[in-house]
């Protein structure tokens, strides 16, 4: 059960001072079914108060207490010692909080964090005292951050320099790492199985969520895109477009593990390398595709399509096609069913669910599907046959037997008590 939700800030909330679209609201819904709600950012320049100030100018409630930065999870991780730090006030606070003490000379520690006022002093300064055998820290590794002109360099880039300079590495705390995440759940007071994390980073949000064994929700309104989740070996358990497609995300399987569940309407595609498979490292038919259909009923009839394409071709049948990697079967649906007859839908929940085979006469498969039918509402459009099919039209159930319509259409239209008569 969802119990908790953790958002990334930058690119999920917020682009540079602009709220996302939908995010206070999305916020708000969850505070009124009681899911807790927590915000992990990697920004270690700014304190808590002032990123909670930021939220409840978009309309988000929230506490300095539900916050958690770079910033703090580096000085909890460091606990003592001496530090020479790159950064800025939240940092700053942050490290003297914690019982840490300033040292420019001989430092235990060089803490290296987003900071705008960076120059070649600083990075010559932190690599010398790293050499000398200082331990490197890095609050965060994003390469970039999202401002208000665009994408600007992250904390990444600094400390990229400061590694190349002092031939080291950084140990790093902040996201993709767990453990910030580990002190956010320990916050939150709850267990990974009842967490959804949500960010618009696929190599530092989602991989962190990933770390930390709780399920990932990539929202595409920041730094991530599709073309990054078909490419990267990063793969969240959801990916959504807005605050709208998260809400049926989260509200529509409150009460379930939609990570393992293979009934979930907002499943997408495992970790495949060749394409929309099932499993990676084999290609199709050797593993089977996930297809999705749509059941539209409008003014007592339903959707049908004539197939232009063995191996159905000729036969009538429920609308759909194949699920590309990092679509819900809902977002599947509706796509394909424009497509394929001009008719644009709204996508629910499952309602079918068959395996379509074809073997040749050695016995080799030569066609395997998984598919996954949903009901559906109609929204607005005229039937238009597209390049798959030679026709689209609405069928009365009292058309049905004048039509050469296919066993498994006939079969869910029945459960459905719209097929055939017994």
């Amino acid at each position: 059960m969802i119990q908790g939700v953790i958002f990334d800030l930058d690119g999920t909330i917020y682009r540079g001072s602009q709220a996302v679209p939908g995010a206070a609201e999305f916020v708000a819904k969850l505070a009124e079914r009681g899911i807790k709600v927590f915000f992990v950012t990697n920004r270690s320049n700014r304190t808590p108060e002032s990123v909670c100030t930021q939220l409840r100018s978009y309309g988000i409630s929230c506490t300095a207490e539900n916050i958690l930065t770079s910033a703090q999870a580096t000085a909890r991780h460091l606990r003592s010692g001496s530090v020479f730090f790159i950064g800025e006030e939240g940092l700053e606070r942050a490290l003297l909080e914690a019982g840490l003490t300033m040292d420019p000379q001989s430092p235990d520690y060089v803490v290296v964090g987003f900071d705008r006022a960076v120059n070649y002093t600083k990075i010559e300064k932190a690599s010398r005292l790293i050499r000398a055998g200082a331990r490197f820290i890095a609050t965060n590794p994003d390469k970039a951050i999202n401002a208000d002109g665009g994408i600007s360099p992250g904390n990444g880039a600094i400390v990229a320099a400061i590694a190349t300079a002092s031939g080291v590495s950084p140990v790093v705390v902040g996201k993709p790492e767990r453990a910030i995440i580990d002190i956010a759940l320990e916050r939150m007071g709850l267990t990974p199985e009842h967490v959804v994390l949500v960010g618009d980073n696929l190599e530092t949000d989602i991989k962190a969520g990933i770390n930390a064994g709780i399920r990932t929700v990539l929202i595409l309104t920041g730094v991530s895109t599709r073309k990054d989740v078909l490419e990267s070996s990063v793969k969240p358990h959801r990916v959504v477009e807005d605050y709208e497609d998260l809400a049926h995300v989260v509200f529509d399987t409150l009460e379930t593990a939609w990570q393992e569940t293979s009934t979930d309407n907002t499943t997408i595609l495992p970790t495949p390398q060749q394409g929309s498979h099932f499993t990676s490292g084999k290609e199709y038919p050797d593993c089977p595709r996930l297809a999705v259909g749509a059941v539209v009923i409008h003014e007592g009839r339903v959707l049908l399509v004539k197939r232009g394409k063995p191996p159905a071709e000729g036969l009538w049948a429920i609308p759909g096609g194949s699920v590309e990697l990092g679509e819900t079967l809902q977002t599947a649906a509706e796509r394909e069913i424009l497509e394929e007859t001009g008719i644009k839908i709204k996508a629910g929940d499952p309602v079918y669910t068959f395996d379509a085979i074809q073997k040749d006469g050695d016995g080799r498969v030569r066609f395997h599907y998984v598919i996954v039918d949903l009901l559906a509402d109609y929204l607005e459009g005229d039937p238009k046959a597209g390049d798959d099919a030679h026709d689209v039209r609405w069928v009365h159930p009292s058309e049905l037997d004048r039509m050469n319509v296919s066993r498994k259409t006939i079969e869910l239209l029945r459960n459905l008590r719209m097929g055939r008569a017994e």
